[in-house]
């Protein structure tokens, strides 16, 4: 931001640009500059607005730059004898230097609100990616949930059907013993009227030892109905062992 002299009531206006040299001193016909005038203004013709404590520290000397030049004039104005035009000239070159100063500080803080701005800007694209970020992870979390529930239905639907599948196969396992059974009693033959019993069961009969087994009989012993010679091949009295 740049800076201009301003001029008090009284004192005519400073070319564009114009910059007091280190000689300079006011003229002693011109009024004095009241009280807290500000010889120096940004470009939108108001004093330079304090900011950051450093900028409130350049008013301050902007003041003090006015107070030194308003004491100049009045010591030049007046003729005090104590003060001679060399240390005019000094107090307003210090001025100058003074001011110089302030727009190097001004500049430095421009550029490290320019710093400060993009540091800004780039921590806030870092937060927009962490963000989205999140947004995703918890979309996966949820598509997770939902194919974990997906599986434990299936596999209930699969424990259930496998349920099913067993019990049926174990009503056919019952129907074919039972089957056996009833062939096994269908096929055994009939003992003729007045045979004597020989010690071999006639009233129930075996085919093979399947049908014993078939029928839940296995082992049969010597006497048992069903028993018979041929189911006892090692002749022990214990048949389909």
């Amino acid at each position: 931001m740049a800076m201009r002299f301003n001029p008090p009531p009284g004192w005519p206006a400073a070319p564009a640009g114009w910059r007091p040299g280190p000689d300079w001193v006011p003229d002693p016909a011109w009024p004095p500059a009241p009280d807290g005038w500000l010889l120096w203004t940004d470009d939108a013709g108001g004093p330079v607005p304090p900011g950051a404590p450093r900028r409130r520290r350049r008013a301050v000397l902007l003041a003090g730059v006015g107070v030194v030049l308003f004491v100049v004039g009045l010591l030049v104005g007046q003729g005090n004898a104590g003060r001679t035009l060399d240390e005019a000239r000094t107090l307003v070159a210090e001025a100058a230097d003074e001011r110089d100063a302030v727009e190097g500080e001004r500049a430095e803080l421009d550029t490290e609100q320019a710093a400060l701005e993009e540091q800004l800007a780039a921590a806030q694209t870092t937060q927009t990616a962490l963000d989205e970020r999140a947004a995703a992870l918890q979309t996966s979390e949820a598509d997770v949930a939902a194919r974990e529930g997906a599986v434990a239905t299936v596999e209930s639907d699969l424990a259930t059907r496998l349920s099913d599948v067993e019990g049926r196969e174990a009503a056919v396992a019952q129907a074919e013993a039972t089957a056996a059974a009833n062939q096994a009693q269908q096929d055994q033959p009939r003992a003729p009227a007045g045979t004597a019993d020989t010690g071999t069961s006639t009233s129930t009969y075996y085919q093979n030892c399947d049908a014993v087994r078939a029928a839940g009989a296995a082992p049969l012993l010597a006497g048992e109905p069903g028993y018979a010679s041929k189911l006892d091949r090692d002749g022990d009295g214990v048949a389909c062992e």
